[in-house]
């Protein structure tokens, strides 16, 4: 397997606002200089830094805080600054900064595994330079994670996948990710909540391409390469009252991927407990493992009235590596690959 794209160990993890950020972020701050992408001081630090910079102020949206971001002088020059090292450290010119500064940086282009690397590197770079922003304003944000994601996408050069079919050139098998945000930014994954991502096939059926089994909803994995997924919707989507799954959206194009044998990427999130580092337990996932592609086998319903869902048997494809480490609650802590 390719080396990781970050590895974090004990007191490192996601910069996220979702819930009260002196309980979830644990990213390690950047430093004062322009040189955003060096961390100091100790875990507890930065969430506290985070935590006080998100109770600040009045609430701002993203889309204010990115348009105001990218206004600012500062953080321009010290993008540009870590645009040339990612070239440096891929030996590849960097899109972003070539559209940035007009100029050409030669014929070479990044193959698909260094782009991986470099958008999660860049959207990184991108949180920490948010929170130091937010700080610096006395702003108040919900999602460091959803703020950064508009920044990189108002950036001279940036590309939008579209969904597509198969594996996504540049993802292995075991690729570990911090945020949902980026699994879209890379073409794994498009829905940011979600759990089934669909396009059309050329007869224009619409067909899942992509699942994210969180812990949402009751599913079950097992050892031999088999998954049974819950459909989305419902009663177990949290509303209010009783109601059944429709066979819809995202539930059909996971039906209809049986008569049109239209391979699925399956993500696992991914929970890690207390005792496999210092980092408090998030709500939801910590971490999303790519796990590669499934096929689907068969789709039922089951339930009472009024709670009734629509359940999928996926069967893993042969001959793809096995994941590096593997369990039916958590991962890992000291291995794999942190995008």
């Amino acid at each position: 397997m390719d080396s990781a794209i970050r590895r974090f160990g004990p007191g490192r993890g996601r910069v996220t606002a979702s819930q009260p950020l002196n309980k979830s972020a644990d990213k390690r701050p950047c430093t004062e200089s322009n040189e955003l992408s060096t961390a100091r001081g100790s875990s507890t630090h930065f969430r506290m830094r985070v935590a006080s910079a998100c109770t600040m102020g009045s609430i701002n949206k993203p889309d204010d805080i990115a348009a105001s971001i990218l206004q600012d002088d500062d953080f321009m020059e010290e993008l540009v600054h870590y645009e040339r090292k990612l070239e440096l450290k891929f030996n590849v010119s960097s899109d972003v900064l070539s559209v940035m500064c007009q100029r050409q940086h030669g014929t070479q282009n990044a193959d698909a595994r260094s782009k991986v690397k470099m958008m999660c590197e860049r959207f990184q770079f991108i949180c920490r330079a948010t929170v130091k922003f937010v700080e610096q304003h006395s702003l108040k944000v919900g999602r460091i994670d959803l703020t950064a994601d508009k920044v990189i996408k108002k950036l001279l050069g940036f590309t939008q996948h579209d969904p597509f079919v198969g594996n996504v050139p540049g993802v292995e098998i075991g690729d570990e990710f911090v945020y949902r945000v980026e699994l879209a930014l890379v073409g794994l994954h498009r829905p940011y909540r979600g759990g089934i991502g669909t396009t059309r096939d050329g007869n224009r059926v619409l067909v899942a391409v992509s699942i994210v089994a969180s812990g949402g909803y009751p599913d079950k994995r097992s050892s031999s390469g088999e998954l049974i997924y819950t459909g989305s919707g419902g009663k177990l989507a949290g509303k209010k009252g009783d109601e059944n799954q429709k066979l819809k959206m995202g539930n059909l194009g996971l039906k209809n991927c049986i008569r049109t044998m239209t391979p699925v990427r399956v993500i696992y999130g991914l929970k890690r407990s207390r005792e496999e580092g210092s980092r408090p337990r998030a709500k939801g996932a910590s971490a999303f493992t790519y796990d590669g592609l499934y096929c689907v086998v068969d789709c039922w319903r089951e339930g009472q009235a009024g709670s009734k869902v629509f359940k999928y048997k996926l069967q893993r494809i042969p001959g793809q590596p096995q994941l590096p480490y593997c369990s039916k609650t958590a991962c890992s802590s000291k291995t794999g690959i942190m995008c």
